[in-house]
């Protein structure tokens, strides 16, 4: 079945754009002057030219942190430990 298109059917037709409404421009507001982006907020008074230096820590800091927690005992040590009380067992 082939099916004619007919003016004003509504399945057809593309639909209607509303007319713009105050709310609802249909074209943004006009930049003044042009290329101002955000004409209500007024540019810095003063722009630097260069970024303030980062901030350093103060030169009486020391080089290394102190360590934190107690000291674990080396690993040979515990080995000999062990060798110690395995030595003493004897296997079946």
């Amino acid at each position: 079945m082939i099916h004619a298109q007919i003016p004003g059917d509504p399945q057809n037709d593309p639909p209607e754009i509303p007319p713009p409404t105050p709310g609802n421009p249909a074209e943004p507001p006009q930049e003044d002057p042009p290329g101002n982006p955000r004409p209500e907020v007024p540019p810095p008074l003063n722009d630097p030219v260069e970024p303030d230096a980062p901030r350093e820590l103060p030169p009486d800091a020391p080089d290394e942190l102190p360590e934190r927690g107690p000291r674990i005992p080396p690993v040979n040590e515990n080995r000999s430990r062990c060798a110690a009380w395995c030595g003493a067992m004897t296997f079946a």
